[in-house]
């Protein structure tokens, strides 16, 4: 898993997976998950607005990707800003 924050663009990146076949983008809480169309695995999610998300408190993940986070993931990132 590995994990980039464009600060220009405010944007949090998440990579679950280093390569994917053809993927779906969805939609869901605000944030963008990239699915692998064979599989159905989720091998990333893209924040938008990550840092004024957290300033508001109110990161919202989808279900689907809290899942496969590490335990206390959002908890490290709300400590850090």
């Amino acid at each position: 898993m590995t994990f980039f924050y464009d600060d220009s663009a405010d944007v949090m990146y998440i990579y679950l997976a280093d390569e994917a076949g053809p993927c779906l983008y969805v939609e869901s809480s605000g944030a963008i998950l990239r699915i692998e169309r064979e599989t159905e695995k989720l091998v990333s999610v893209t924040i938008p607005a990550f840092h004024r998300i957290l300033e508001r408190g109110t990161l919202v993940l989808p279900e689907v990707a809290t899942a496969v986070l590490p335990h206390g993931f959002l908890e490290s990132i709300l400590h850090k800003h």
